[in-house]
């Protein structure tokens, strides 16, 4: 039962969380960056052609984060956007 599961996990990190109800829980296949790192950069031979990818889960809180640095990039060039889009991606 993913529900059960979910409540299980849910009181280890949050115990007093024990009333709340769980009105839906959903599971499911889902895509991850091969090191779990967003993934920034150009496409190949097209430099004016940006990606943002592989947030594996998590994309809520760092996309905030990676499109601003993604938008300094496009636009004037950054040492984050350079530090960023630097990290490898293994295939």
């Amino acid at each position: 039962d993913l529900k059960a599961w979910n409540r299980n996990l849910m009181l280890k990190i949050f115990p007093y969380l024990k009333d709340v109800k769980i009105d839906l829980a959903w599971g499911g296949p889902m895509a991850c960056s091969p090191n779990l790192f967003p993934q920034i950069g150009t496409l190949p031979g097209r430099s004016n052609a940006f990606f943002v990818q592989g947030y594996s889960g998590f994309g809520v809180t760092p996309s905030h984060i990676i499109c601003k640095v993604l938008a300094e990039g496009m636009s004037e060039g950054s040492a984050r956007y350079d530090l960023v889009s630097s990290i490898h991606r293994p295939t």
